[in-house]
């Protein structure tokens, strides 16, 4: 009798533990009843027991879920800007006194887009946010953050959306 208790007990663990093994914590589940025969060892006769294993499918998009108009490492944040209107990056601490800029290349954005970016306190309050249309030709679009604007001492992130769609997002440290 104890080991006919002891069977379906096992075989559930075993499944249980092989399912949970790796890091899925993004995927879907499903559960699905695992049928377990035991022998009644007083009876001789099969008596079924269930249990539940989960199982894992491969997570799937919506063809509805818009995708970013670029990549996350696509904005650039420094204190200057280059010839071609990138902000020069190699450092993300700047002083109250700095202006910090943040910019995004703009290749493969349609010239009258809608380019946004919002400056996030470490409190979670915007300290600015501004819109401006894509202009046509140029190569980056660039915004500038400073002391007028209200910027203190604390972390910031700078992110930039296309058409309300996110770019990317820099996080910088004012000291």
């Amino acid at each position: 009798m104890r080991m006919s208790l002891l069977r379906p007990f096992l075989a559930t663990l075993v499944v249980f533990s092989v399912a949970s093994c790796g890091d899925d914590s993004a995927t879907p589940q499903t559960s699905t009843p695992v049928a377990d025969q035991a022998t009644n060892a007083d009876t001789g006769t099969a008596e079924g027991t269930a249990s539940t294993a989960t199982t894992r499918r491969p997570a799937t998009l919506s063809a509805d879920v818009p995708e970013p108009a670029a990549s996350s490492n696509r904005v650039i944040i420094g204190n200057s800007l280059a010839p071609d209107g990138a902000a020069m990056s190699g450092q993300n601490s700047f002083s109250t006194g700095d202006s910090v800029y943040v910019s995004a290349p703009l290749d493969g954005v349609p010239p009258g887009a809608n380019v946004s970016v919002y400056w996030t306190y470490e409190d979670g309050n915007s300290h600015k946010e501004e819109t401006v249309q894509a202009p046509a030709g140029e190569e980056y679009i660039v915004f500038e953050f400073s002391e007028a604007d209200g910027m203190q001492p604390g972390t910031y992130n700078a992110q930039i959306d296309v058409n309300m769609q996110p770019v990317g997002i820099a996080e910088f440290r004012v000291e």
